[in-house]
């Protein structure tokens, strides 16, 4: 995972594998949880502070 200009380890510390189409495991993805969406959208938010809008 990377985001707030860092690479994350996922909080879950679960990864999928990422197959190629010959069915070969190429390599592996962090699966994030709940936690590490939140991290990333507050990193987000700091990264553009005027640009978020929310409508209710």
């Amino acid at each position: 995972m990377y985001y707030g200009e860092a690479q994350k380890r996922p909080d879950a510390e679960y990864a999928r594998p990422v197959i190629n189409p010959d069915g070969k495991v190429i390599g592996h993805v962090g699966e994030g949880n709940r936690k590490d969406l939140r991290n990333a959208v507050e990193a987000a938010h700091a990264a553009s502070p005027g640009y978020w809008v929310v409508q209710m």
